[in-house]
């Protein structure tokens, strides 16, 4: 799901990432990591029944709120409910509506329907 939602922003023409597929083999991915947050504007959390309990999708989406960054959470099979207290003031959406993000955040998918 996290796959479909990079691919989507980097046809949309936004710069993302996704550790998976932007930290390079052998390298230090926890300063990846803490460097793309930093660089980030806003953090697009996709939270499942298994990422809402990891320990480093914990840490990455305390150190956004740390760094003031703009979290938006994005619902996959889970409720809203089930987010913990910090994450559940944020507005979410579901994953099946991240289309809609993406078209209202990136110029080149704006572009796409409007025209």
């Amino acid at each position: 799901m996290a796959e479909q939602i990079y691919d989507a922003i980097r046809v949309a023409g936004g710069k993302v990432f996704l550790a998976k597929k932007s930290i390079e083999p052998g390298s230090e991915f926890a300063e990846e990591i803490r460097n793309a947050l930093k660089e980030s504007t806003d953090v697009w959390l996709l939270v499942s029944p298994n990422s809402v309990q990891s320990e480093w999708v914990i840490s990455e989406w305390g150190a956004a709120w740390v760094l003031k960054k703009r979290i938006v959470p994005i619902l996959y099979r889970l409720s809203p409910d089930l987010l913990p207290d910090r994450l559940r003031q944020f507005q979410c959406i579901d994953f099946h509506e991240y289309q809609k993000l993406i078209h209202d955040n990136f110029p080149k998918a704006k572009g796409k329907n409007d025209g």
